[in-house]
């Protein structure tokens, strides 16, 4: 009888971690119950529902990264819709945080940002280079070129062009839930700063070369970041 009462106990932990998408400490507690008493009478159910859990996290998982790397494909980099790259791939982050290929594409997010940031601050828009680098730096934190267009906009002494201020959307943290991702939606992303023909067919070889990386599961750094 207290053998059952314990068991209960546990079911009840483990559903609490299911209804929660805690699914780790979920598979834990089952795994907990089967060591402690594997004929216990709800272990069999209980196991069904966590395997329905994972399953339906596991596609999840795929369309967020199929979503995220139509996006880079396309050139939707980020911004205030949900169906972008960065979005994708952060969604995909906050279900499995070691998803190498959800990182390969935030490395070549970060790149593009970076990429535009530089040609806003080409164009005399050090307002706008801010904004896009400070999109980028959460993803790319270390990125040579990031630093070096920040060192050059802190000798511009910024001045800009731009007669209004950009507000930039609040950028979606790795942590963030997905649900909560999918769910964010800013009303106005700031504007592209356009690159130059050579910038743009740069940004182009990127992103093919990401969403074929991402296919593969492998990790590609921005430009200057393994240095």
């Amino acid at each position: 009888h207290g053998l059952d009462q314990v068991a209960s106990a546990m079911t009840g932990q483990a559903r609490q971690a299911m209804a929660a998408h805690d699914l780790a400490a979920a598979s834990d507690w089952v795994n907990r119950l089967v060591a402690l008493n594997p004929d216990y009478a709800e272990l069999p159910v209980l196991k069904g529902e966590l395997v329905d859990q994972q399953q339906a996290a596991a596609q999840q998982l795929q369309a967020d990264l199929d979503q995220a790397g139509q996006a880079l494909h396309d050139g939707r980099i980020s911004g205030a819709s949900t169906d972008t790259a960065q979005a994708g791939y952060q969604a995909a982050l906050a279900l499995d945080p070691q998803n190498a290929q959800a990182k390969a594409g935030l490395a070549q997010v970060a790149a593009a940002l970076i990429m535009q940031a530089d040609a806003a601050l080409e164009a005399g828009d050090s307002r706008q280079a801010r904004t896009l680098l400070d999109q980028a730096a959460p993803l790319a934190p270390d990125s040579p070129d990031l630093n070096t267009i920040r060192a050059q906009l802190q000798d511009d002494g910024g001045g800009d062009v731009a007669a209004t201020a950009v507000v930039p959307p609040p950028a979606a943290s790795a942590a963030m839930p997905a649900a909560q991702i999918r769910a964010s939606t800013p009303t106005q992303a700031p504007p592209v700063a356009a690159l130059s023909p050579a910038q743009q067919a740069q940004v182009t070889q990127w992103l093919q070369q990401a969403a074929a990386a991402a296919a593969a599961g492998q990790i590609m750094l921005p430009p200057g970041a393994s240095a």
